[in-house]
């Protein structure tokens, strides 16, 4: 009876010991960029802010260790081959109060179109800008225009059109701000993203 308790309370033991064992790692963006991770338990916290930085948590204990990109891909190799590849990103720009692509940006549509063959089912998102030249309800049907003219070169490429979202942001979100009334051709644009 005594070995059978004894047994007993060693397994209970043990059990409580061994706690869930989990590692968290801090993978960079396509740029290389990171930003920071915070793992939070009972006992501690441990912040991940550089690329491949790992947080390795036993039971109720946190730890961070630095790793490297080639060790990352040892232990996790077989799941970062199954994650889905990472969305493309194009920006098309257009001339001023149209939905006309600019010279430039016509050119680099054969490219898209090359990226498009990459995803058997594509998800596209294409999202229509303008500068803060003139009224907000005019630049929000502009915005939505350009998204749609986009989305139509992307359909005459093969693309299914309800594979496609578009909408229109007017100058609500600048990549470059600018004084409401000042023109700036960086911001007449389309951004698109292919997954």
């Amino acid at each position: 009876m005594n070995k059978v308790l004894l047994l007993l309370g060693c397994s209970v033991l043990l059990a409580a010991c061994a706690g869930p064992r989990e590692r968290i790692v801090l993978l960079p963006d396509k740029d290389g960029k990171v930003g920071v991770i915070e793992v939070r338990t009972a006992a501690g916290t441990a912040e991940l802010k550089e690329a491949y930085a790992v947080a390795r948590v036993e039971g109720d204990k946190v730890a961070a260790e630095k790793t490297d990109a080639a060790a990352v891909a040892q232990r996790y190799g077989s799941v970062l081959d199954g994650l889905p590849a990472r969305p493309l990103r194009h920006t098309l720009h257009f001339e001023f109060g149209s939905d006309r692509l600019t010279a430039a940006s016509r050119a680099q549509v054969p490219g898209i179109q090359a990226d498009l063959r990459q995803f058997p089912a594509p998800e596209v998102v294409v999202i229509g800008h303008t500068d803060a030249v003139g009224d907000a309800a005019i630049n929000d049907r502009l915005s939505l225009e350009r998204a749609n003219r986009v989305r139509d070169i992307l359909v005459e490429a093969g693309i299914p059109r309800d594979q496609i979202q578009t909408a229109g942001r007017g100058f609500r979100e600048p990549l470059f701000p600018a004084k409401a009334g000042t023109p700036e051709p960086r911001n007449r644009r389309v951004e698109i993203k292919l997954r």
